[in-house]
Protein backbone atom coordinates (compact mmCIF):
# COMPACT_ATOMS: atom_id res chain seq x y z
CA UNK A 1 0.00 0.00 0.00
CA UNK A 2 1.19 3.61 -1.00
CA UNK A 3 1.02 6.42 1.67
CA UNK A 4 0.91 10.27 1.11
CA UNK A 5 2.31 13.06 3.13
CA UNK A 6 -0.77 13.51 6.11
CA UNK A 7 -2.09 10.25 5.71
CA UNK A 8 -2.44 9.04 9.23
CA UNK A 9 -0.94 5.78 10.20
CA UNK A 10 -0.17 2.64 12.35
CA UNK A 11 2.50 1.23 12.87
CA UNK A 12 2.11 -2.29 12.82
CA UNK A 13 5.42 -3.88 15.43
CA UNK A 14 4.34 -1.44 18.24
CA UNK A 15 0.80 -0.13 17.42
CA UNK A 16 2.63 3.62 17.89
CA UNK A 17 0.55 6.26 15.69
CA UNK A 18 1.89 8.87 14.10
CA UNK A 19 1.67 10.72 10.74
CA UNK A 20 3.44 11.00 7.33
CA UNK A 21 5.55 13.92 6.80
CA UNK A 22 6.95 12.52 3.30
CA UNK A 23 8.62 10.07 1.32
CA UNK A 24 12.50 8.96 1.12
CA UNK A 25 12.65 6.49 -1.63
CA UNK A 26 10.27 3.71 -2.95
CA UNK A 27 9.20 1.90 -0.30
CA UNK A 28 10.39 4.12 2.14
CA UNK A 29 8.42 7.24 4.10
CA UNK A 30 9.39 9.45 6.90
CA UNK A 31 6.98 9.05 10.01
CA UNK A 32 6.44 11.71 12.73
CA UNK A 33 5.01 9.80 15.73
CA UNK A 34 2.36 11.09 17.93
CA UNK A 35 5.17 11.28 20.83
CA UNK A 36 6.76 13.63 19.06
CA UNK A 37 9.82 11.42 17.19
CA UNK A 38 9.86 11.25 13.55
CA UNK A 39 11.24 8.13 11.88
CA UNK A 40 11.73 6.09 8.87
CA UNK A 41 10.23 3.25 8.06
CA UNK A 42 8.99 1.02 4.99
CA UNK A 43 5.79 1.07 4.04
CA UNK A 44 4.92 -2.51 3.99
CA UNK A 45 5.02 -2.40 8.34
CA UNK A 46 2.64 0.53 8.28
CA UNK A 47 -1.32 0.24 8.13
CA UNK A 48 -3.74 3.33 7.97
CA UNK A 49 -4.74 4.35 11.36
CA UNK A 50 -8.23 4.68 10.20
CA UNK A 51 -8.77 0.74 8.99
CA UNK A 52 -7.17 -0.48 12.56
CA UNK A 53 -9.60 2.17 15.10
CA UNK A 54 -12.08 3.93 12.82
CA UNK A 55 -13.13 7.43 13.52
CA UNK A 56 -16.31 7.47 14.92
CA UNK A 57 -17.38 11.53 14.33
CA UNK A 58 -18.72 13.19 11.64
CA UNK A 59 -15.89 15.51 11.02
CA UNK A 60 -15.26 19.28 10.16
CA UNK A 61 -15.57 19.50 6.25
CA UNK A 62 -13.70 20.22 3.58
CA UNK A 63 -10.60 22.33 3.46
CA UNK A 64 -7.60 23.92 1.94
CA UNK A 65 -4.52 23.66 3.95
CA UNK A 66 -1.37 25.95 3.34
CA UNK A 67 1.62 24.25 5.05
CA UNK A 68 4.55 27.34 4.75
CA UNK A 69 8.04 26.18 4.61
CA UNK A 70 11.17 28.54 4.77
CA UNK A 71 14.64 29.59 3.57
CA UNK A 72 17.12 32.16 4.80
CA UNK A 73 14.47 34.69 4.56
CA UNK A 74 11.99 35.51 7.82
CA UNK A 75 8.81 34.98 4.98
CA UNK A 76 7.93 31.84 3.41
CA UNK A 77 9.57 30.79 0.22
CA UNK A 78 6.20 28.49 -0.78
CA UNK A 79 3.86 26.62 1.10
CA UNK A 80 2.69 23.26 0.48
CA UNK A 81 -1.20 22.57 -0.38
CA UNK A 82 -3.01 19.95 1.26
CA UNK A 83 -6.43 19.05 0.58
CA UNK A 84 -8.06 17.78 4.10
CA UNK A 85 -11.07 15.43 4.08
CA UNK A 86 -12.32 15.87 7.69
CA UNK A 87 -15.81 13.73 6.27
CA UNK A 88 -16.68 10.33 6.89
CA UNK A 89 -16.90 10.31 3.07
CA UNK A 90 -14.18 9.17 0.08
CA UNK A 91 -14.17 12.36 -2.72
CA UNK A 92 -12.74 12.18 -5.93
CA UNK A 93 -11.73 15.63 -6.97
CA UNK A 94 -10.44 17.80 -10.07
CA UNK A 95 -8.50 20.95 -8.39
CA UNK A 96 -6.88 23.52 -10.49
CA UNK A 97 -4.25 26.23 -9.56
CA UNK A 98 -5.25 29.20 -11.76
CA UNK A 99 -2.79 31.97 -12.21
CA UNK A 100 -2.97 34.65 -14.77
CA UNK A 101 -6.15 33.62 -15.67
CA UNK A 102 -4.64 30.42 -16.81
CA UNK A 103 -4.77 26.70 -14.94
CA UNK A 104 -1.10 26.86 -13.96
CA UNK A 105 -1.46 23.08 -12.33
CA UNK A 106 -4.56 20.26 -12.29
CA UNK A 107 -4.67 17.51 -9.57
CA UNK A 108 -7.63 14.56 -10.41
CA UNK A 109 -7.29 11.81 -7.58
CA UNK A 110 -9.04 10.68 -4.67
CA UNK A 111 -9.12 11.23 -1.23
CA UNK A 112 -10.14 8.89 1.00
CA UNK A 113 -12.32 9.62 4.73
CA UNK A 114 -10.46 11.49 7.15
CA UNK A 115 -7.69 11.50 5.01
CA UNK A 116 -5.33 14.45 2.99
CA UNK A 117 -3.86 14.30 -0.22
CA UNK A 118 -0.82 16.23 -1.06
CA UNK A 119 -1.48 18.67 -3.86
CA UNK A 120 2.01 20.85 -4.61
CA UNK A 121 3.30 24.34 -3.89
CA UNK A 122 1.68 27.88 -3.95
CA UNK A 123 5.35 30.20 -3.95
CA UNK A 124 4.42 33.21 -1.73
CA UNK A 125 5.57 36.13 -4.35
CA UNK A 126 2.55 34.38 -6.76
CA UNK A 127 0.16 35.44 -3.68
CA UNK A 128 0.86 38.87 -5.57
CA UNK A 129 -0.71 37.57 -8.73
CA UNK A 130 -4.44 37.22 -7.76
CA UNK A 131 -4.06 33.09 -7.10
CA UNK A 132 -7.46 30.86 -7.39
CA UNK A 133 -8.35 27.37 -7.23
CA UNK A 134 -11.03 25.97 -9.09
CA UNK A 135 -12.31 22.66 -7.53
CA UNK A 136 -15.50 19.91 -8.68
CA UNK A 137 -16.09 16.62 -6.37
CA UNK A 138 -17.51 13.82 -6.72
CA UNK A 139 -19.01 11.14 -4.43
CA UNK A 140 -20.39 7.43 -4.64
CA UNK A 141 -23.69 7.07 -4.75
CA UNK A 142 -26.36 4.20 -4.94
CA UNK A 143 -27.62 6.03 -8.21
CA UNK A 144 -23.76 6.08 -9.20
CA UNK A 145 -21.24 9.01 -8.84
CA UNK A 146 -23.19 12.29 -8.45
CA UNK A 147 -21.00 15.39 -8.93
CA UNK A 148 -20.94 18.69 -6.73
CA UNK A 149 -21.43 21.96 -8.34
CA UNK A 150 -18.23 23.47 -9.26
CA UNK A 151 -16.45 25.55 -7.01
CA UNK A 152 -14.03 29.27 -7.35
CA UNK A 153 -11.91 30.24 -4.27
CA UNK A 154 -9.54 33.71 -4.68
CA UNK A 155 -6.95 33.53 -2.49
CA UNK A 156 -6.79 37.48 -1.20
CA UNK A 157 -3.44 37.81 1.00
CA UNK A 158 -5.42 39.92 3.65
CA UNK A 159 -8.04 36.85 4.14
CA UNK A 160 -5.16 34.51 3.97
CA UNK A 161 -3.04 35.61 6.19
CA UNK A 162 -5.55 36.09 8.85
CA UNK A 163 -6.32 32.59 8.38
CA UNK A 164 -3.94 30.59 10.48
CA UNK A 165 -3.89 28.12 12.95
CA UNK A 166 -3.79 23.97 13.10
CA UNK A 167 -4.67 22.18 10.44
CA UNK A 168 -7.16 19.10 10.60
CA UNK A 169 -5.73 15.71 10.52
CA UNK A 170 -2.53 17.09 9.71
CA UNK A 171 -2.08 18.32 13.28
CA UNK A 172 0.87 20.98 11.54
CA UNK A 173 0.55 24.70 11.72
CA UNK A 174 -0.41 26.87 8.50
CA UNK A 175 -3.24 28.69 6.78
CA UNK A 176 -6.45 27.09 6.76
CA UNK A 177 -9.57 28.13 3.56
CA UNK A 178 -13.00 26.26 4.29
CA UNK A 179 -14.11 24.58 0.72
CA UNK A 180 -18.11 24.29 0.71
CA UNK A 181 -18.78 21.90 -1.40
CA UNK A 182 -22.35 21.19 -2.44
CA UNK A 183 -24.10 18.52 -3.88
CA UNK A 184 -26.91 20.25 -5.03
CA UNK A 185 -29.51 18.41 -3.07
CA UNK A 186 -32.66 20.51 -5.07
CA UNK A 187 -35.03 17.59 -5.89
CA UNK A 188 -35.96 19.69 -9.33
CA UNK A 189 -33.25 18.90 -11.69
CA UNK A 190 -33.59 19.43 -15.70
CA UNK A 191 -32.06 16.88 -17.81
CA UNK A 192 -28.76 19.23 -18.28
CA UNK A 193 -28.34 19.28 -14.64
CA UNK A 194 -28.86 15.57 -13.94
CA UNK A 195 -26.86 14.52 -16.53
CA UNK A 196 -23.78 17.56 -14.86
CA UNK A 197 -24.75 15.63 -11.78
CA UNK A 198 -24.58 11.82 -13.23
CA UNK A 199 -21.11 12.26 -14.75
CA UNK A 200 -18.15 10.17 -14.03
CA UNK A 201 -15.29 12.20 -12.46
CA UNK A 202 -11.69 12.46 -14.33
CA UNK A 203 -10.10 9.69 -12.10
CA UNK A 204 -13.13 7.39 -13.17
CA UNK A 205 -13.03 8.33 -16.66
CA UNK A 206 -9.46 7.42 -16.84
CA UNK A 207 -9.97 4.41 -15.26
CA UNK A 208 -12.54 3.69 -17.72
CA UNK A 209 -10.06 4.15 -20.95
CA UNK A 210 -7.43 2.14 -19.64
CA UNK A 211 -10.15 -0.84 -19.30
CA UNK A 212 -11.56 0.14 -22.46
CA UNK A 213 -8.33 0.35 -24.59
CA UNK A 214 -7.73 -2.49 -27.00
CA UNK A 215 -5.54 -0.42 -29.74
CA UNK A 216 -2.25 0.70 -29.24
CA UNK A 217 -1.15 4.02 -30.96
CA UNK A 218 2.14 3.28 -33.20
CA UNK A 219 4.59 5.93 -33.52
CA UNK A 220 5.94 7.82 -36.86
CA UNK A 221 9.17 6.84 -37.23
CA UNK A 222 9.76 10.13 -38.53
CA UNK A 223 8.83 11.54 -34.96
CA UNK A 224 11.08 8.85 -33.39
CA UNK A 225 14.74 9.81 -35.71
CA UNK A 226 14.39 13.44 -34.52
CA UNK A 227 13.63 13.44 -30.93
CA UNK A 228 16.05 14.91 -28.52
CA UNK A 229 15.53 12.65 -24.81
CA UNK A 230 16.92 15.97 -23.43
CA UNK A 231 15.28 19.40 -22.85
CA UNK A 232 17.13 22.41 -21.73
CA UNK A 233 14.99 24.24 -19.05
CA UNK A 234 17.42 27.44 -18.90
CA UNK A 235 14.76 30.47 -19.35
CA UNK A 236 17.21 31.94 -22.26
CA UNK A 237 17.06 28.32 -23.50
CA UNK A 238 13.45 28.56 -24.35
CA UNK A 239 11.99 32.52 -25.28
CA UNK A 240 13.92 35.80 -26.31
CA UNK A 241 11.76 37.58 -24.12
CA UNK A 242 12.49 35.98 -20.65
CA UNK A 243 13.39 39.20 -19.09
CA UNK A 244 10.12 40.98 -19.40
CA UNK A 245 8.96 37.97 -17.34
CA UNK A 246 8.30 38.03 -13.60
CA UNK A 247 9.98 34.59 -11.65
CA UNK A 248 6.27 32.86 -11.26
CA UNK A 249 6.01 33.25 -15.29
CA UNK A 250 9.41 31.83 -15.51
CA UNK A 251 9.11 28.84 -13.76
CA UNK A 252 4.98 28.20 -15.18
CA UNK A 253 6.51 28.67 -18.71
CA UNK A 254 9.82 25.90 -17.97
CA UNK A 255 7.13 23.72 -16.00
CA UNK A 256 4.92 23.52 -18.97
CA UNK A 257 7.70 22.96 -21.59
CA UNK A 258 8.73 20.31 -19.36
CA UNK A 259 4.82 18.45 -19.07
CA UNK A 260 4.62 18.58 -22.88
CA UNK A 261 7.72 17.11 -22.91
CA UNK A 262 7.30 14.11 -20.92
CA UNK A 263 4.04 14.04 -22.83
CA UNK A 264 5.63 13.02 -26.26
CA UNK A 265 8.67 10.97 -25.03
CA UNK A 266 5.63 9.28 -23.48
CA UNK A 267 3.78 9.04 -26.51
CA UNK A 268 6.61 7.60 -28.18
CA UNK A 269 7.62 4.76 -26.42
CA UNK A 270 10.82 6.51 -24.95
CA UNK A 271 12.26 4.79 -21.45
CA UNK A 272 15.01 7.02 -20.60
CA UNK A 273 14.88 11.36 -20.38
CA UNK A 274 16.86 13.83 -18.80
CA UNK A 275 15.85 17.77 -17.84
CA UNK A 276 18.45 20.34 -17.66
CA UNK A 277 17.50 23.13 -15.02
CA UNK A 278 21.23 23.42 -13.61
CA UNK A 279 21.91 23.99 -9.90
CA UNK A 280 21.15 27.33 -8.83
CA UNK A 281 19.17 27.89 -5.73
CA UNK A 282 17.34 24.62 -6.60
CA UNK A 283 13.97 25.85 -6.85
CA UNK A 284 13.12 24.76 -10.51
CA UNK A 285 15.11 21.41 -9.79
CA UNK A 286 12.44 20.81 -6.54
CA UNK A 287 9.11 21.97 -8.53
CA UNK A 288 10.44 19.33 -11.50
CA UNK A 289 10.94 16.54 -8.15
CA UNK A 290 7.59 17.50 -6.88
CA UNK A 291 5.83 16.95 -10.69
CA UNK A 292 8.32 13.41 -11.49
CA UNK A 293 6.44 12.21 -8.13
CA UNK A 294 2.71 12.99 -9.35
CA UNK A 295 3.37 11.54 -12.70
CA UNK A 296 1.97 8.75 -13.59
CA UNK A 297 4.14 7.55 -15.82
CA UNK A 298 6.97 7.73 -13.99
CA UNK A 299 9.20 4.90 -13.07
CA UNK A 300 11.86 6.53 -11.24
CA UNK A 301 14.39 9.85 -11.28
CA UNK A 302 17.21 11.08 -9.87
CA UNK A 303 19.85 13.93 -9.92
CA UNK A 304 23.14 12.47 -9.22
CA UNK A 305 26.52 13.62 -10.44
CA UNK A 306 26.45 12.89 -14.51
CA UNK A 307 29.72 13.43 -17.03
CA UNK A 308 27.67 15.67 -19.47
CA UNK A 309 25.71 17.45 -17.01
CA UNK A 310 27.11 17.32 -13.52
CA UNK A 311 24.55 17.80 -10.74
CA UNK A 312 22.42 20.35 -13.31
CA UNK A 313 19.99 17.34 -14.91
CA UNK A 314 17.61 15.02 -13.74
CA UNK A 315 17.22 11.46 -15.26
CA UNK A 316 13.64 10.25 -15.34
CA UNK A 317 13.04 6.48 -16.48
CA UNK A 318 9.30 6.87 -17.92
CA UNK A 319 6.74 3.71 -18.50
CA UNK A 320 5.27 3.11 -22.33
CA UNK A 321 1.98 5.11 -22.31
CA UNK A 322 0.02 1.47 -22.25
CA UNK A 323 2.04 -0.40 -19.70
Amino acid sequence: MTFREGNRVLVRATGARGTVTGRVAPGIVRVRLDEGMEIRIQESQLVPAASAAPRQRKGTGVWLGFVPEYGVQAWPDYYVVHLLNDTPQALDFRIALVIGGEEDSVWEDRVDAFQTHRLGKLYYDELNEGPAFTLQFWRSTTAGPEASRPIQMKIRPATFFKKKGTLPILEREGHLLEVRVDFGESQEEDLRQYTRQRAMSPRQRRIMEELYSDFETVPDPRDLASFEPEIDLHIEKLTPDHKKMSNAEILRLQLSRMEAFLEKAVRLGIERVFLIHGVGKGRLRDEIATRLIQHPHVVTFRNDYHPRYGMGATEVILKKEND
